[in-house]
């Protein structure tokens, strides 16, 4: 039985619907790390009023060792949240690759506004 590939639109679909998830994922990621992180900032922020409020030695003692292990979390949750994030760039990176018009895309220069039609003027933007 001799199979062929899938044929070259459908994988070229294939790749760039791969290329878009991976970049969705990236995204994703990326504003779960901003929350998580916005979160424990909030949390410790609370934490160290409370350290700085309280009076018993052993009540300090307790949260700074609650501060310690938080902020230990949350840095070895940021550094695993990286690593994924490097992974879905470089996967993306490498569907893009082959990819052979998203390519030609991203090398292409920036262009100029089209100077045939000119820029709109509201009045009510312009300065008079």
């Amino acid at each position: 039985m001799n199979e062929k590939g899938p044929e070259p639109d459908l994988k070229t679909q294939l790749v760039f619907d791969y290329y878009k998830q991976q970049r969705e994922e990236f995204m994703n990621l990326s504003r779960e790390r901003t929350s998580l992180s916005l979160q424990f900032l909030v949390i410790l922020g609370a934490l160290s009023l409370v350290f700085n409020q309280s009076t018993s030695d052993l009540l300090k003692l307790g949260v700074a060792a609650v501060l310690v292990v938080l902020g230990s979390l949350g840095l070895v949750i940021n550094i695993s949240i990286e690593r994924e994030l490097h992974m879905h760039v470089v996967r993306a990176r490498a569907a893009r690759i082959s990819l052979g018009f998203l390519e030609e895309f991203v090398a292409a220069p920036p262009t100029e506004p089209s100077t045939r039609y000119g820029i709109r003027q509201d009045k009510l933007y312009s300065p008079s």
